[in-house]
């Protein structure tokens, strides 16, 4: 933000007139006295900068807020709100109206996401962003989501369970599996060794000018349990997209961590 050197515009505050007949009025009560007098907005202003398009303001109101546009000129405008005591209008720059008129979405969206939120603690601003980031992802999916399918409003499954279901699926699908028994951690098993193969299967190579392409066996190459060896073979694994023997290679690439 800019040093704000330019004048102040001050405003007339709408509550000016409760200041020295309230104190006077209620002696006996300074407890309430101080409460009144800590909430009072005695010195209202707002100072502007411009650079380009772009307008820097700085309104101070119980505590300087500052604010950056490109569609507002930082005109006093009324609220469309009556002081309740003095029924003069409240007046407000117009980038601060149009601030809090639009803001009631990303306040409900926090709110949503307050209890489901993944931040941890962090010295590093950026895990903070990043985690936000997902976290605001879940949310638009969800109400994408919601929208695609048509879900009445009364049964839908909450934002909750929603994320749950999402995480179990890709844990599903790239999840690497553990074991449950304790001691020492063992290091995971690599993506390619899964019970069933799950979606590694063999296919056929590509054809190029009337004929497949022919690729290493992986395994061949380097295998630590017998002699290596050069084997040139036009099946690869659809999912590891390298060159394997059907047979024992195959078996062993996706069933062994040492092969």
């Amino acid at each position: 933000m800019p040093k704000f050197d330019g004048s102040k515009i001050r405003l007339d505050n709408p509550s000016a007139s409760d200041t020295n007949e309230d104190e006077v009025a209620a002696p006996a009560r300074p407890e309430k006295r101080r409460k009144k007098r800590k909430g009072r907005k005695t010195d209202l202003f707002i100072q502007r900068e411009k650079a380009g398009k772009i307008g820097a303001f700085k309104w101070n109101d119980r505590r300087a807020v500052h604010l950056l546009s490109t569609i507002h000129k930082g005109e006093i405008v009324e609220t469309g709100k009556i002081h309740h005591r003095t029924k003069n209008p409240i007046l407000k720059p117009d980038v601060v109206v149009d601030y809090t008129q639009n803001m009631r979405l990303v306040d409900k969206s926090d709110c949503q996401l307050s209890s489901v939120e993944c931040l941890r603690k962090s010295v590093k601003w950026y895990h903070k962003f990043f985690f936000h980031l997902i976290d605001v992802s879940m949310l638009n999916a969800y109400n994408i989501w919601l929208i695609r399918k048509d879900i009445d409003p009364t049964k839908k499954p909450k934002l909750r369970e929603f994320i749950y279901n999402v995480a179990y699926q890709l844990l599903e699908k790239y999840g690497q599996p553990t074991t449950n028994i304790k001691g020492r951690r063992h290091n995971p098993l690599p993506d390619r060794i899964i019970e069933g193969y799950s979606r590694h299967y063999p296919i056929h190579t590509e054809m190029v000018n009337g004929q497949r392409q022919r690729k290493e066996c992986y395994v061949c190459n380097h295998t630590t349990k017998r002699p290596k060896k050069r084997t040139r073979v036009n099946i690869i694994c659809k999912e590891c997209k390298i060159g394997l023997c059907v047979g024992d290679c195959f078996r062993d690439y996706h069933t062994l961590k040492n092969f």
